[in-house]
């Protein structure tokens, strides 16, 4: 008998709380609602406005929701860790929920409040079919980081040539290498394309034979490796085996609580859209197999 047995054996109620429907809905109020009260302090002008018709400190408000929350989930991770033992530090989505929970117990500083926003990742776990494309963009990671190596090559050589030819007259723009990478950045896809190219053809009409064989290298083949990277593993991956591995997951889970519909919904959904994506793939691949109509 595992060790997660065990211990759901031995508090049968905290796991059923933990793995019923309500708490995971209730999981999912709270991220959303931490959510919101993040946002909304980003508003000094809201705050203000809030504070002064609720006449209350809606800052000091939103903060010690904010530390009950943190508070809520230290004890859900340490229950969830109670139940699983080992096994919880054997997933990547627990050791993210536990960093980004008892981080934030640090201190104030930026460095652990990134961790408190890191907590928004949790809503991601609750919806199979988000989880299913978050992990495969990790699987294509190692093809990612060649293609990434790829542009930072091509941002090197361009902005090397950039000064050559403009740093005298815009040092704004290609004054020094990492000054002309993040101006070609910028105008990668064409986004202040124009203003950087207004700006150059003052002083240097044939500006246009720099920028647009930059752009066409870096829009059209560059970047376009990352979608036929993704592309390729859509279509390399076992979508029978997947749905089969979720549909006994669910049984499994089913099992385990004694509840028939607990955690079927989430992955019933991301069957179905396994499923659809498997019947793309064969359309595709029947219009690639079909003949060309000759004219």
């Amino acid at each position: 008998m595992t060790t997660q047995n065990t211990a759901e054996l031995a508090f049968p109620r905290l796991a059923g709380v933990l793995q019923s429907f309500a708490f995971q809905n209730s999981v999912t109020a709270l991220v959303l609602l931490n959510a919101l009260s993040m946002a909304a302090q980003t508003y000094p002008g809201l705050m203000a406005w809030a504070q002064t018709v609720t006449g209350l400190s809606v800052a000091a408000v939103l903060n010690t929701f904010d530390w009950v929350v943190i508070v809520f989930f230290c004890f859900e991770i340490a229950a969830r860790v109670m139940l699983g033992g080992r096994l919880f530090f054997k997933d990547g989505w627990n050791l993210l929920d536990a960093l980004s929970t008892f981080g934030s117990l640090l201190g104030q500083s930026p460095a652990f409040a990134v961790l408190r926003v890191l907590r928004l990742v949790r809503i991601v776990r609750r919806f199979d079919s988000l989880r299913l494309i978050i992990e495969l963009l990790i699987k294509s990671v190692s093809g990612c980081f060649s293609i990434s190596l790829l542009m930072l090559f091509v941002l090197f050589i361009f902005a090397l040539f950039g000064h050559v030819l403009f740093a005298d007259t815009n040092p704004e723009l290609f004054g020094e290498l990492h000054t002309g990478m993040y101006t070609l950045f910028q105008i990668t896809n064409f986004f202040k394309l124009e203003d950087v190219a207004s700006v150059l053809v003052k002083t240097h009409p044939y500006a246009y034979f720099f920028l647009v064989p930059y752009n066409m290298l870096m829009a059209f083949v560059v970047i376009g490796f990352f979608a036929a990277l993704l592309i390729f593993y859509i279509e390399d991956m076992d979508f029978d085996g997947l749905v089969n591995e979720m549909s006994s997951k669910a049984k499994t889970d089913a099992a385990k609580i004694g509840v028939s519909n607990t955690l079927q919904l989430s992955d019933a959904q991301c069957a179905s859209l396994m499923q659809h994506i498997k019947s793309v793939r064969e359309d595709l691949e029947r219009l690639k197999s079909k003949p060309a109509s000759t004219s």
